[in-house]
């Protein structure tokens, strides 16, 4: 059989093509494999959780300082830490949500040592990969020592990237020397870019950190969102820097104090202002000439300026690309009228000593007079990219067609004035003016993009075919899962997408999929589960930018406009929201879905409104909702709430016959009877599972008036009095209840009541049911011996035994546990959380080696084993022998 060959080089570019979940797999083929992908699997780190949440409580325990970063990442760090070949592969981390709000249940001061040992713990790791290129440090709190720490890597020129970062400490601490085998860190920064954007920091702080990173001649680029032009100069300043290697400059502003900063930027080719004000207009004569004796910038190349500075930058000099913008920002000084853009104010070229090849003209009011300039005076135009003020008509977009085709040269043209959802029938017709274009005189063009959503491109030597990439293409493809809402905490940048609707405020591809479903009837039915995160109030100023009160009409509309779409995708199975801001009414229209009993999942919300918005009629063509509740399940496990909203919320949902499932962790088993108490003392509820935060002996009223409950969860079974077992109604007799119950969920111990004891005369046979119990978990468990003892007399019949151990067993007693566990016949499912270790190659081997002694001691139905939170071992019920590991722990498979 041939067998086809690539070379080595060519499956490592491969490689680049593929997910994660990709390499994970072919790194497990042969050895060949293994060696191909096992670099590009570690290539690009993320360290951190997903989102910034207070990291939960888990059965993960060890002594590591990572062990607070859960199981996942303290594995990846500790890996990092001990193995020189792994961090070789390494080319690009990012470390995510170190913030204050989320330190991972520090209890100290991230000012104090410990946080400061556990993150420079982390920085320490990062830096000693020999082949790091790039280090994004996004939302984290972090002492300016570490900047500079990693700044002065010892082999590589970083790449380094500061969003949302809060830097802390001393400005004299960067003189500290971070390591005692390490020469102080000034003269030895290394780092080749600093990009930060929206961060926080003393100014004093700020100003030493840019200060020393000015004094590197390694640094080329600095990209300074929000810090202005003097304060780069109050850096240089700083220690008497005559001058800077800097090729690439991006500030906030700029003012009349930046004469003398460009004089100390010889080799500047790339500068880019967010807005050109600050305390006062700056004018052009501010600007220093190209020649004379205070020239300035004479290797300037390229500028992001307001249009009416634009000669003062490119007279004299070879610019050869250009950004401006006609709408001015907020809060800068617009009230000068705009420059024309002709003969007369610029020359030819835009005044620069050669043609200018890039231009990129935002918010433009003016498209024609561009143009036109274009054509008389700049006809060498390369890379064009014009966003409209304002939407054009049918006519002026023809019009504006025919003079692009008259740029001979143009080779790029991106006009996004399209803001319609792409179809098949759109897609043919931007593809048809891609092709008209290049007909019409545009030999060269070989990209076009007439909207955000997508772009045509072809190859050079392609006459005909244009081919679609970006979020539009995602038209033609079914859709099952969707999340609606920003990236957490991550400030909206202004970007080309141009629209009006009321979610216009949100994230353009955010805005660009609300549009898609609410025009689009056909994906709607796509849609099988929706998670809508991250809208409230303390983040309206951020992705939203709303500047009423959330609890205004715009905040409820917007949110309406959101469920309403949520609510018609007709085969919709699951809505998750995410910490939310939302009235309490939305969650009863849900819940009224008239198509499909919904799963409702409510995380971190605060739910707001009167009780007696509930009665309002959401929609008019809707019956009042009390006599349309369709939800099947309910999941809030931590909601803030006034208890009558809540409690009214709650009353509304269990008069519905379709609700069968309710977790309620914060909710206790009395305020559950208030709420079904609204409808009558005499009403009862078709739930038949239930998760209450905990019972007392108030709540016995309750077990009657849930004649099919199967399953019942406690977090607690206390509150200000103890709920005694007498309390508890009985399975028989006229005051029965619970008849029908076949799973509990409850704390063993009665608070500070002695622990019962687990034997024969406490329960019986069988913990006291009719029938054998099959399923028993039992966390915290200071009792192992006892309730092995009690399952091989009393209940031999288990099947699926979870045990956390409260303390973790000697190797002798947990040698012990495992020879009763081989004595339960029938155990097809055993978890038992004893290793609290990081996973070996031995510890693998001894876990592999334990799951088949089991089965050959006696538990022949044994399929699935766990010993950690790490590995979960698991084998077919055909196959004796082959047990497969799966788990976090699995990466460490590729050290052997």
């Amino acid at each position: 059989m041939r067998v086809l060959c690539l070379p080595t080089e060519l499956w490592a570019n491969v490689a680049s093509y593929l997910e994660r979940e990709d390499h994970l797999s072919l790194v497990h083929v042969c050895r060949d494999f293994h060696n191909i992908f096992y670099g590009s699997l570690y290539s690009n780190l993320l360290i951190g959780p997903s989102h910034p949440a207070y990291w939960e409580e888990s059965q993960y325990v060890e002594s590591s300082i990572f062990a607070q970063l859960g199981p996942e990442t303290s594995s990846l760090l500790k890996r990092l830490e001990t193995d020189e070949d792994l961090r070789s592969r390494v080319r690009t981390i990012e470390i995510k949500y170190l913030l204050k709000q989320t330190t991972y249940r520090w209890e100290e001061d991230p000012n104090e040592p410990l946080y400061d040992a556990f993150v420079g713990a982390i920085i320490r790791i990062c830096r000693d990969c020999p082949l790091l290129q790039r280090v994004t440090l996004s939302y984290a709190l972090i002492q300016a020592k570490w900047v500079i720490y990693l700044a002065s890597h010892p082999r590589q020129h970083l790449d380094l990237y500061l969003e949302g970062t809060q830097l802390y400490g001393r400005p004299e601490s960067m003189m500290e020397t971070v390591e005692d085998n390490n020469p102080e860190i000034g003269p030895s920064i290394t780092v080749r870019s600093l990009t930060a954007s929206y961060t926080a920091s003393a100014a004093p702080l700020w100003i030493e950190i840019i200060s020393r990173l000015l004094s590197s001649t390694s640094l080329k680029r600095l990209g300074l969102s929000s810090t202005p032009s003097f304060g780069l100069l109050s850096a240089l300043n700083k220690h008497r820097q005559a001058t800077s290697n800097l090729e690439s400059l991006t500030v906030s502003v700029l003012d009349p104090c930046v004469v003398d900063l460009f004089v100390r930027l010889p080799n500047l080719r790339e500068l880019y202002v967010i807005q050109t004000v600050a305390f006062r207009l700056l004018a052009p004569s501010d600007i220093p000439p190209a020649h004379g004796p205070t020239s300035a910038l004479t290797k300037l190349e390229a500028i992001s300026i307001d249009a009416r500075l634009i000669p003062a930058f490119t007279s004299g000099r070879n610019i050869t690309s250009i950004r401006a913008r006609d709408m001015i920002p907020a809060r800068s000084n617009g009230f000068a009228p705009l420059t024309p853009v002709n003969a007369g104010t610029f020359g030819r070229q835009f005044g620069s000593e050669v043609m200018v090849r890039t231009l990129e003209w935002e918010k433009c009011s003016r498209i024609d007079e561009v143009l036109d300039y274009l054509l008389e005076m700049n006809p060498g135009i390369w890379h064009l990219t014009i966003i409209p003020a304002n939407e054009p008509s049918q006519e002026e977009f023809t019009a504006y067609l025919a003079k692009f085709s008259q740029l001979p040269e143009l080779r790029t043209l991106e006009f996004p004035v399209l803001i319609h959802v792409p179809s098949p029938s759109t897609m043919a017709w931007e593809m048809e003016k891609c092709q008209s274009l290049r007909k019409d005189g545009l030999k060269s063009l070989v990209s076009v993009s007439f909207s955000a959503f997508l772009t045509w491109t072809r190859h050079p030597e392609d006459e005909v075919i244009w081919r679609p990439s970006g979020p539009g293409t995602e038209t033609v493809k079914p859709t099952y899962n969707l999340i609606i809402g920003p990236l957490p905490f991550i400030y909206r940048e202004e970007d080309k997408f141009v629209e009006s609707p009321i979610f216009a405020s949100a994230a353009s591809q955010t805005s660009y999929l609300l549009e898609r479903l609410e025009a689009d009837a056909d994906l709607r039915n796509r849609v099988r589960t929706i998670e809508i995160k991250h809208l409230f109030k303390e983040t309206t100023t951020y992705p939203y930018q709303w500047k009423e009160d959330p609890t205004e009409p715009l905040y409820d509309a917007f949110v309406g406009a959101i469920i309403r779409i949520c609510r018609d995708c007709p085969l919709l199975q699951r809505v998750t929201l995410t910490h939310g801001l939302i009235q309490a009414k939305w969650i009863i229209y849900l819940a009224s879905h008239p198509d499909q009993h919904l799963d409702l999942h409510f995380e971190r919300t605060q739910l707001y409104g009167s009780p007696e918005s509930m009665m309002e009629t959401i929609e008019h063509n809707i019956p009042e909702v009390e006599h349309g509740i369709t939800v099947r399940s309910l999941t809030v496990p931590d909601a803030a709430s006034t208890a009558p909203l809540w409690s009214e919320t709650i009353s509304w949902l269990l008069s519905s016959t379709s609700l069968k499932r309710l977790n309620l962790s914060s909710m206790s088993g009395f305020g559950l009877l208030g709420a079904l108490n609204k409808h009558g003392e005499a009403a009862i509820s078709n739930l038949e599972s239930l998760t209450v935060s905990f019972l007392d002996s108030r709540a016995v009223d309750l077990f009657a008036r849930l004649p099919d409950l199967r399953e019942l969860y406690t977090i607690q079974t206390r509150d200000f009095q103890l709920l005694v077992p007498s309390d508890l109604p009985l399975a028989h007799g006229p005051t029965s209840a619970l008849t029908k119950l076949e799973a509990i969920s409850i704390d063993a111990s009665n608070g500070f009541a002695p622990l019962t004891p687990i034997n024969a005369q406490t329960f019986g046979r069988q913990f006291g049911s009719e029938v054998m119990v099959r399923t028993l978990e039992w966390e915290k468990c200071s009792r192992t011996d006892e309730i092995l003892d009690y399952l091989l007399e009393m209940n031999p019949g288990i099947w699926h035994l979870t045990i956390v151990p409260a303390n973790q067993p000697s190797p002798e007693e947990l040698m012990a546990y495992l020879s009763k566990f081989s004595q339960l016949p029938e155990l097809r499912t055993l978890k038992f959380l004893a290793l609290f270790r990081a996973p070996s190659p031995r510890s693998i081997a001894w876990e592999m080696e334990r799951c088949q002694e089991l089965r050959i001691n006696g538990a022949k139905s044994l399929v699935s084993v766990s010993f950690s939170t790490f590995f979960t071992w698991t084998r077919h019920p055909e196959d004796e022998g082959l047990w497969q590991p799966s788990g976090p722990g699995v990466e460490v498979l590729k050290q052997i």
